[in-house]
């Protein structure tokens, strides 16, 4: 409710169209005219979107820095790519 409260401030005093973007659970609680979804035609994107993250961020706490080189970092990639095989079989 708090979204809520905050849109209606900024939008309908001012005149103003407040663009909010979230989960549909959330932003559901807004209420308004002029609403749409936005939908993905593959579904799987969102799984293969949240394991590069995931393999990103092992990755930036493994090498040092920006001096890091391709071995380092593919090193590091295979290590953190079979941590989350061995995650995902068990």
């Amino acid at each position: 409710l708090f979204a809520a409260e905050a849109i209606r401030k900024m939008g309908s005093e001012d005149g103003i169209f407040v663009l909010l973007e979230g989960r549909e659970q959330t932003v559901n609680y807004v209420r308004t005219p002029l609403r749409f979804t936005l939908t993905l035609s593959d579904m799987s994107l969102i799984g293969k979107r949240r394991a590069a993250q995931r393999l990103a961020a092992g990755v930036l706490k493994e090498v040092s820095g920006e001096g890091a080189s391709v071995e380092e970092i593919e090193k590091a990639l295979d290590g953190q790519l079979a941590m989350m095989v061995k995650e995902a079989s068990a």
